[in-house]
């Protein structure tokens, strides 16, 4: 597997399931998601009682007593109001924009096919720039139509030298697309949340991530969690502490949990 991009390594265990597609956790169903889970148990690589990890989660009234769905990216931000407050208006812009799109038709459920070759696509640059990964790879035929569109608007954007048939686009440039999109397509709705500064706080956090951005450590977002984390533990990079891989990382976010909560408590307490 050496020789395939990056963005399809992770999941060509997956993939070795003989008929892949008949598992769908995103279709759109109710309860889509436990075929999956029964078959990833199968294989080994899971437990059919774990939650899928997704950034959006469904709550299900039958299990849970209510409906909707919850955010999972929130537990390491910085500061509650700084971090988390225009993050969460962000969320409801997002999740505004979308609900635009569906009702207008510009989009639906063949827009982001549902198959483990397209979901290895779009979820790599999440899971990439959390660990550094400063390029990505979509192949020229993929069939996730709204992915598409956003590497339609990304700048400096080459067909990749190494694999045949993919589009290299770096990690800065696709982040700046979505941006330019929500910009955008999401023009009125910025006007009616009033949602300017925050629009403006996000291109700052994009632009110059050492100075604005919260995030693990990765090429473009290790700013304050970083370097504060560390300094506390009286230690200028990670692997000062002392931990070989794949440790480090694993100690990074513990430690930064553990200062988030203190310094939390007193916030409260303030």
């Amino acid at each position: 597997m050496a020789d395939l991009p990056s963005s399809a390594n992770h999941l060509q265990l997956i993939r070795s399931n003989p008929e892949p597609s008949k598992s769908p956790a995103l279709n759109g169903r109710l309860d889509n998601d436990q075929q999956l889970r029964a078959d990833l148990q199968d294989m080994g690589v899971f437990h059919r009682q774990m939650p899928l990890y997704l950034l959006c989660r469904l709550r299900q009234y039958h299990t849970m007593g209510f409906s909707g769905y919850e955010a999972r990216y929130f537990s390491l931000f910085e500061n509650l109001v700084e971090d988390m407050g225009a993050a969460a208006d962000l969320q409801v812009l997002i999740t505004m924009l979308a609900y635009k799109y569906i009702f207008e038709r510009k989009a639906s459920h063949q827009s982001i096919p549902d198959n483990p070759t397209a979901e290895s696509e779009r979820r790599q640059f999440f899971f990439g720039t959390a660990i550094g990964i400063p390029t990505f790879y979509v192949h020229k035929n993929s069939p996730n139509l709204f992915l598409a569109k956003i590497i339609k608007a990304a700048r400096y954007t080459r067909f990749s030298r190494r694999y045949s048939n993919y589009i290299r686009i770096s990690g800065l440039a696709y982040r700046r697309a979505l941006l330019r999109i929500l910009r955008k397509d999401g023009r009125g709705l910025i006007d009616l949340l009033q949602l300017q500064e925050v629009m403006d706080d996000l291109e700052k956090r994009i632009n110059f991530p050492r100075e604005h951005a919260v995030g693990c450590r990765s090429s473009f977002a290790h700013a304050r969690i970083d370097f504060r984390s560390f300094a506390d533990c009286a230690a200028r990079r990670p692997l000062c502490l002392g931990f070989r891989p794949p440790f480090q990382g694993a100690m990074a976010v513990c430690v930064h949990r553990a200062l988030l909560e203190n310094q939390r408590w007193s916030m409260a307490w303030n």
